[in-house]
Formats: C-alpha cells, sequence, structure tokens
C-alpha cells in the first residue's frame, strides 16, 4: 500500500509538472507577420517576448474597462458641444457691413460652457486614470516592440499578429481584428 502511495504521488508530480511545462511553453505563442495581407514571416516567442506581450495585452485590458464609464459621457458632451457651437454662430452674426452680437444667446452659450466644464470636472480622476494608463500601455507597447524587433528585422510588413495558445482562429487571417497590431 505504500508503494502504491509512493507511485501516485510519483505519478501525480510527473503530471504536473508536464501540465506546468505544457502552460509555461512559450512556443505556443507566435508571431505572423504580414505586408499586403500575405504572410512574410511567422516566429516563435520566446519567454520575455510573451512576457511584454501579456503586459501589453494586460494593460489594454485596464483600459478598455477604464473608457467604459468614459464612453457614456459621449453623447452628452456631443450634445453639449453642438449645442455650444449653434449657440455661438446665433449670437455673432456679421455681414458686409455690421457685426451683430447678441448679448442674450452668448450668456447661454456661456452657461452651457461651464456646464460642460462642471461635466468634466466631476470626471476628472477617470480621466486622469485614463491618462495614466496610457502612459503604461505606451510603455508596455515600446517593450513589446523592442522586443521582438529582433524577428521582424529586415522584414518589410505593415500588421503583425500574436496567435496565442488556445487560440481557434485561422492564424493567417488578415481581415484587422483585433489580434492584429500594427508596426
Amino acid at each position: 500500500m505504500f508503494k502504491l502511495t509512493k507511485l501516485a504521488i510519483a505519478a501525480s508530480a510527473i503530471v504536473a509538472f508536464s501540465t506546468h511545462l505544457t502552460l509555461a511553453n512559450t512556443g505556443n505563442y507566435r508571431l505572423i507577420a504580414f505586408e499586403d495581407c500575405d504572410v512574410v514571416s511567422e516566429s516563435v516567442l520566446n519567454q520575455s517576448q510573451v512576457d511584454a506581450y501579456l503586459a501589453l495585452t494586460a494593460s489594454e485590458q485596464r483600459m478598455d474597462a477604464l473608457t467604459q464609464p468614459i464612453e457614456s459621457l459621449d453623447t452628452d458632451i456631443d450634445h453639449y458641444t453642438d449645442k455650444i457651437s449653434e449657440l455661438t454662430q446665433l449670437a455673432i452674426q456679421e455681414d458686409d457691413d455690421m457685426l451683430l452680437i447678441n448679448k442674450s444667446q452668448l450668456r447661454e452659450q456661456e452657461a452651457l460652457a461651464q456646464e460642460l466644464e462642471a461635466l468634466m470636472k466631476n470626471h476628472e480622476k477617470q480621466f486622469e486614470a485614463l491618462e495614466s494608463e496610457a502612459r503604461v500601455i505606451e510603455k508596455a507597447a515600446n517593450a513589446f516592440e523592442n522586443e521582438i524587433r529582433p524577428l521582424l528585422e529586415g522584414i518589410e510588413h505593415d500588421i503583425v499578429r500574436v496567435v496565442a495558445p488556445g487560440d481557434t482562429s485561422d492564424p493567417y487571417a488578415c481581415d484587422g481584428n483585433r489580434a492584429m497590431m500594427l508596426m
């Protein structure tokens, strides 16, 4: 019984180790370069390249989460800017000899501009978080680009695609989907 338990533990350890190696296998990540949607290069990413890619995608996911609440403001901001523009055109009329200014409409325009400013100020922390994450994305993108540069030296390309483990889409599809990155 004791030998059987040792054997079971050893077998479990071997399975766990092989699973770890499979999961840690960076050979599953590939970089495919396209020129006019023709494959011009295909390379296996090493661990530092995979790490840089994963850091970039993690930052992109954080940015997506941060932009969700801000996207709902787009309609409000568009409404304010359209109305302010309309009032500005109505408030200031000009012909060849005269310039007419409607002070009432200018006051309306100023009130709307203040409302827009207040709206933006209420979401200032969100905009700051977006700016901060944008800097993180920029650093991550530069790091990733530096990591993959040796794979693309001397190769004319306009798009690269990273194919991750478990990606079931056609790795050679060049359709501009989110998995594509312009370089």
